[in-house]
């Protein structure tokens, strides 16, 4: 069982109100841009949304939404993408404290999810049982495509229908077949800088984050730092000369995503 952070009970999504002005959860100061709405309204992710992040950062870009969620308050869980190091989620700016990792392997046995959260009944000891817990007891999950892949169409609409009903925001890594998307997120790398004519460190790396879906009401673009000189993700506060080029050598990206 690959449990790194869980400490205390999770209180389920599923027993607490939520009321319409609690109906977004937060996300990364360096994101913010992407999800504002209105000048007078909250930018966030809103609860019971299913959310795709796909792109050459995609795995990044993740973590960057796990980290503005669970750096709030919230709990996060991550299933079926064992290898995400901890020290690397940490350093993005993820909260272990407050973030469940769970193996592929283990998503089969719903006994081992009934040790992470209390999520009403026991689970039935299949893959969509196990995951129906964690949407019930938290209020981000993160699932690979891998996962989601071997669900049946019907087994994935459910999950979808239970995240609605209970307020999470379900985030698949990649594109899955037949799950239907409500935003986009396809995150790019850039260029990293620190190199020079054959020397030098990187340093930090640009990316570009382009959001659209059924649920945003324009598509959006908007550069962040991930990593920054220190690791996490970060804004992008002066950016000069700096234009997408998609077809850019992707052969230094971030570990993270290369084994993603």
């Amino acid at each position: 069982m690959a449990l790194h952070a869980l400490s205390g009970d999770v209180i389920p999504v599923s027993k607490m109100p939520v009321f319409a002005h609690e109906r977004l959860l937060p996300v990364h100061d360096a994101l913010i841009p992407l999800f504002a709405g209105s000048s007078d309204s909250p930018a966030g992710l809103v609860r019971g949304q299913t959310v795709v992040c796909a792109g050459s950062v995609a795995v990044s870009c993740a973590l960057g939404l796990v980290a503005g969620v669970t750096q709030a308050g919230s709990w996060a869980a991550i299933v079926g993408m064992p290898s995400i190091g901890i020290l690397a989620a940490a350093t993005i700016g993820v909260s272990l404290d407050r973030t469940v990792f769970v193996n592929a392997s283990s998503v089969d046995r719903a006994s081992s999810i009934d040790r992470i959260v209390t999520a009403g009944p026991a689970a039935r000891g299949d893959s969509s049982a196990a995951l129906s817990a964690l949407v019930d007891g938290v209020d981000l999950v993160v699932v690979a495509r891998s996962v989601m892949a071997g669900l049946h169409s019907s087994v994935v609409r459910r999950l979808q229908s239970r995240a609605q009903s209970k307020g999470s925001v379900l985030v698949i890594i990649g594109d899955p077949p037949a799950t239907s998307v409500d935003v986009r997120l396809t995150a790019r790398s850039v260029q990293w800088e620190g190199l020079g004519d054959g020397h030098g460190h990187l340093r930090r790396r640009l990316v570009s984050v382009e959001m659209e879906g059924r649920r945003c009401p324009r598509r959006r673009v908007h550069s962040v730092w991930l990593p920054d000189t220190s690791g996490a993700l970060a804004r992008v506060d002066h950016l000069v000369d700096h234009t997408v080029d998609h077809t850019v050598d992707h052969t230094a990206d971030h570990s993270i995503d290369r084994t993603a």
